[in-house]
């Protein structure tokens, strides 16, 4: 185990360093996502903003990872805008932690529905105005 991971997880016998970092390293990470998906859409801030009938101020708190006041709607109204599911869990701290250790950029990557579909050999047999824009 590297020396950083070791640190960590050392770290998080302290409940209160261990949600702390937790919550920082979540909202880091959830911010970068929605930029990542954003430039993935090929999308500007304000494009973004019309697509999740968001304003641009709130997209632009969302991905400099200003959240503490995020409301569930507008994370589904997201999702919406880049045509993905939004999956909210609890885990361990532990396992937050071990994932933060093991992260990568690409991780931030969301397949397209249409990839997917085509990948499960479901995509053909699909009516044709499946995947357009409502």
């Amino acid at each position: 185990m590297k020396k950083l991971d070791t640190w960590l997880l050392q770290e998080l016998a302290d409940r209160k360093f261990a949600h702390a970092f937790l919550e920082t390293e979540a909202n880091a990470r959830f911010a970068a996502q929605v930029r990542a998906l954003r430039k993935q859409h090929g999308w500007t801030e304000a494009d973004l903003a019309t697509a999740s009938r968001l304003t641009g101020a709130a997209i632009s708190d969302i991905e400099n990872a200003r959240l503490n006041l995020l409301q569930l709607i507008s994370l589904r109204k997201l999702a919406r805008a880049f045509d993905v599911h939004l999956s909210l869990k609890f885990e361990s701290t532990v396992d937050g932690a071990v994932e933060v250790v093991r992260f990568v950029e690409t991780d931030l990557a969301v397949p397209s529905r249409e990839a997917e579909l085509r990948m499960h050999g479901v995509y053909s047999v699909l009516p044709p105005r499946f995947g357009q824009p409502e």
